[in-house]
């Protein structure tokens, strides 16, 4: 697997390339692993995503 570049402006391909590179990685897992470690990292952006808005009221 490649190391994944981010330019410091974060274009639309860097979007491209995150999306393929955590394909990549998740097609490396177990189907339960992939599951359950997706759905730990959303469950912590969702949190983040609901945090920020209280802040921001």
């Amino acid at each position: 697997m490649s190391k994944l570049k981010i330019s410091p402006d974060f274009t639309v391909d860097d979007i491209h390339n995150l999306r393929v590179y955590i394909g990549e990685i998740y097609r490396s897992m177990p189907k339960e692993e992939a599951e359950k470690d997706f759905n730990m990292y959303y469950q912590r952006g969702k949190k983040t995503i609901e945090d920020l808005r209280r802040l921001n009221r």
